[in-house]
């Protein structure tokens, strides 16, 4: 498994220093074109900011490990429900809008989207999202299957993006949109069956 675990490094700062027991793996996006949002982490609260991930996969595939995957961060909210966490976030703009005027979409921040693409459908009050690449949901799959297997997480797969009340006892790999309406992540265009093909696999020859 082709990890990069020398760029886009965070410190000690930036992660619980305590080792858990991993039960399941939670998808989430970057919101950004690319790995701009990691200078964001660094800086933020005097070097100290805990809303991080341990793994980033880049539109190219490249997957990225920012600290090592037995500890745990804040990004969640919940104690209970980060320390037995794995966090994958995906480079991805997220939810966009259009500007009439220019005839261009923007995304959340109010840039110009640079994409050719658009996924087209409504939801959580939005009708336009920034794509996935294929690379990206292959490396995604991948990963998914190499931590299942590291950390003896159960091969299960939610395979949606809804609203899910059992979500913080599900077992197995989830989207940050399954615990909260308020979340976007993973969007609509999101293909599941990157993760689900992977998971079955795995089940199919143990």
């Amino acid at each position: 498994m082709e990890i990069n675990k020398e760029k886009y490094i965070l410190g000690e700062s930036h992660y619980v220093n305590e080792e858990h027991k991993k039960t399941k793996i939670i998808l989430t996006n970057s919101l950004t074109p690319d790995m701009r949002f990691f200078e964001g982490w660094k800086l933020r609260r005097n070097g100290k900011y805990k809303k991080v991930t341990p793994y980033t996969v880049d539109k190219d595939g490249t997957i990225y490990q920012h600290f090592n995957s037995k500890y745990y961060s804040e990004y969640m909210n919940s104690k209970s429900i980060d320390k037995e966490t794995i966090l994958i976030n995906l480079v991805n703009e997220g939810w966009l809008t259009k500007d009439a005027q220019l005839n261009r979409y923007k995304d959340w921040s109010g840039n110009i989207y640079k994409g050719k693409n658009i996924i087209k459908k409504e939801w959580r009050g939005y009708f336009f999202w920034a794509p996935y690449v294929n690379k990206q949901m292959e490396a995604a799959g991948r990963l998914v299957e190499f931590l299942c297997d590291k950390y003896e997480i159960e091969k299960n797969s939610l395979s949606h993006n809804v609203m899910f009340t059992d979500a913080p006892s599900f077992n197995g790999v989830l989207s940050r949109s399954n615990f909260s309406r308020k979340y976007k992540d993973v969007s609509p265009s999101f293909d599941f069956s990157y993760i689900d093909n992977k998971l079955l696999k795995e089940i199919k020859n143990d």
